[in-house]
């Protein structure tokens, strides 16, 4: 069915990766353009129009993407992370839960946005982070230092409180 991307796929060549949503795909091409397409509201239209995207993360129901510059655009559904990206440059590394994303800056900030119950409340305000990564409803990241955050739904008991963890 064309409401989930059966339906639509771009024409030609030179595309070089393809992500999904539940019911949308995009896909990077050579030069860093982005195409989507599948249902709307899932990201399948609204994508960024200019060049220069080096990769595309992906929640339920949107899409995120990281420019060479470390720039960030986001579409879909914007109770999943399809607005609400944070501006400026610097960013490395996207992680996506199932309706949030969060975003690790070269000066070792993060910030997060979409869905607060999947992760997008609670970012950790302050620096020293190099790595961040998502389960469906939570966010970790690691510091230089070893040590270990973590955000996110609830019952995160089993959360490490020492450090001297490498990534």
């Amino acid at each position: 069915e064309h409401s989930y991307g059966g339906r639509g796929a771009p024409t030609g060549t030179g595309y070089t990766e393809i992500f999904s949503t539940g019911r949308a795909f995009a896909a990077l091409n050579e030069e860093g353009a982005i195409t989507a397409w599948g249902l709307s509201d899932r990201g399948g239209s609204g994508a960024p129009t200019d060049l220069g995207y080096t990769r595309i993360f992906s929640s339920e129901r949107s899409f995120a993407a990281l420019a060479e510059d470390g720039t960030i655009s986001s579409w879909g559904n914007s109770n999943f992370g399809g607005e609400g990206a944070p501006l400026g440059s610097g960013f490395t590394q996207i992680a996506s839960s199932q309706r949030a994303f969060a975003a690790l800056n070269s000066d070792g900030t993060i910030m997060s946005w979409g869905d607060a119950a999947y992760g997008a409340s609670e970012t950790p305000t302050d620096a020293g982070y190099v790595k961040v990564v998502a389960s469906q409803r939570a966010f970790a990241a690691i510091k230089e230092d070893g040590s270990i955050s973590s955000w996110g739904s609830e019952d995160m008991s089993a959360i490490p409180t020492d450090d001297g963890y490498v990534e």
